[in-house]
This record gives structure tokens, C-alpha cells and sequence, in this order.
């Protein structure tokens, strides 16, 4: 799996078939676990990034809808639940900013350059 949120917001699958994410809330949703890649984002966080100021009284129902697709979409096994809330299970090379960041902390690349 390939997670790019460096530029537009893409995924492609362990095939490299492009997958098709859904509408803006399911985009952000991904976009904000795989900034916290392997760390709990309690669901708390997630409702208040997805609306902020006046979440819907459904919001949290919502999230768990969201998390569903997207374990439909990238493997059960990429999306953990927790007491607290979701985690995505990735490793840095798979996302493409934390990949970024492993190259530039190991001295690979300047933070000038592009990996």
C-alpha cells in the first residue's frame, strides 16, 4: 500500500490499483491517521478536526462508518480500534511525508530536495 499526502490525497493498494476513497470527510479522515501513523487518534480529535466548531450530534457514529469504508478499502488489518479511538497501521515507507521525514532525519536528502 502507498499512501500520498504530499500534494493531492491518493492510495494505491499492494497491486498499485489506484483506490477510490470516497467523499471530503472519509479523505480527511485517512489523512489525519496517517499523520499519526501507528499512534491511537482518540475519536474525540477526529470529530473535532472533521467539524470544527459544531459537530453533528451523529459525528461519532459517523467516524465509525468512515473507519469501515476504509477497512473495506485498505485491509481490516490496516485500521485498529481501540478503547480510545482508530490507528493506522502503516510503515514510514508506505507514506510518502514519513518517508520524507525518515530521509531527511538519516541525511539522505535535504529538505531542499525532493525524495
Amino acid at each position: 500500500m502507498q499512501i500520498r499526502v504530499l500534494g493531492p490525497l491518493e492510495v494505491d493498494d499492494d497491486a498499485g490499483r489506484r483506490v477510490a476513497l470516497g467523499g471530503r470527510q472519509a479523505q480527511a479522515l485517512l489523512a489525519l491517521l496517517a499523520a499519526e501513523a501507528n499512534r491511537v487518534v482518540p475519536v474525540g480529535r477526529l470529530i473535532v478536526e472533521l467539524w470544527p466548531g459544531d459537530p453533528p450530534a451523529s459525528a461519532r457514529k459517523t467516524v465509525q462508518i468512515y473507519v469501515s469504508r476504509l477497512r473495506r478499502l485498505l485491509g481490516r488489518d490496516r485500521l485498529e480500534t481501540s478503547a480510545d479511538g482508530y490507528r493506522l497501521v502503516a510503515a514510514d515507507e508506505e507514506i510518502d511525508a514519513l518517508e520524507l521525514a525518515r530521509l531527511v532525519a538519516a541525511g539522505e536528502i535535504d529538505d531542499g530536495e525532493a525524495p
